[in-house]
């Protein structure tokens, strides 16, 4: 009987409808998963028509949607007043926090000449729209409050991005009781345009072992091709030194992180100090 039961326990659990659709919906699957689809596709007793298959394949390819252009003079008025609503305070508007503003209004309006010209686009990465946003300042300068606007603005575009705290994401992560759960999870952070806030912050993951949770999500979403934005600060001992606040990335999330750094990313220094008091 116990030899039966260890059989048992290795052989695929035949799977509810909606957690069939769940995972054809993904591209790459783990041999658990793809025996678990394979079952429920041998087993089931109305094999998935047309009209299921076609509802899975609009899982993976959304309809395209009839949606105007942003204008530069909506964009800008709109994040001022959401800026405004999110953090109770007025955008300071100076030399400094205007030059950060400008090549992300930029970026968002697809106009890529004025985008590449900015002075806070570094050169060690070659400009493309094609590319998320990687954001590297000092503590406290606005990063966060400038997204969080953002993500409120963007909502209905086809710029549309979800903010998420990478801080929060160990804690989701830690508290995933089983598969389901952390698929839930990685449905949240490997799909759809997602920015990632103070990168590099995070303490381990520890979810039976222990992993590095950010450089799993980075080496995934650059593997689906997937838009991303992160926000990190300087090196505390290198203070405004670009290069050191992007070898960490390799110190932290191994070598090949950072070589792909310069591919998915646009690098855009923000200036001045914190406005925290």
């Amino acid at each position: 009987m116990e030899n039966v039961s260890k059989i048992l326990e290795t052989q695929p659990k035949i799977i509810s409808k909606r957690r069939y659709v769940f995972l054809k919906s993904f591209s790459k699957l783990t041999n658990a998963e793809q025996d678990q689809v394979n079952l429920y596709e041998e087993t089931h007793p109305n094999k998935p028509n047309q009209y299921n298959l076609d509802y899975i394949e609009s899982l993976k390819t959304k309809k395209q949607v009839n949606i105007p252009p942003i204008q530069k003079k909506w964009l800008w008025e709109s994040f001022l007043r959401s800026y405004l609503q999110n953090s109770n305070n007025a955008f300071i508007q100076n030399s400094d926090t205007l030059e950060n503003i400008k090549p992300l209004v930029f970026y968002f309006l697809d106009d890529f000449e004025n985008f590449k010209q900015c002075a806070t686009v570094s050169k060690l990465s070659a400009p493309s729209l094609d590319k998320g946003l990687l954001i590297v300042g000092n503590y406290g300068n606005g990063k966060t409050s400038i997204f969080k606007a953002l993500e409120s603005v963007l909502k209905p575009t086809k710029k549309t991005f979800k903010f998420l705290s990478t801080n929060n994401l160990v804690s989701m992560f830690e508290s995933c009781a089983d598969q389901y759960a952390k698929d839930d999870f990685y449905n949240l952070v490997y799909t759809g345009t997602r920015y990632f806030d103070d990168v590099k912050t995070e303490r381990m993951a520890s979810n039976y072992g222990k992993t590095e949770l950010m450089k799993d999500i980075l080496e995934e979403r650059y593997t689906r091709q997937k838009t991303t934005y992160l926000s990190c600060n300087y090196n505390d001992k290198y203070p405004n030194n670009l290069q050191e606040a992007l070898q960490d990335f390799g110190i932290k999330y191994g070598a090949r992180v950072y070589d792909r750094m310069f591919e998915m990313f646009n690098i855009i220094q923000f200036k001045g100090q914190s406005f925290r008091k």
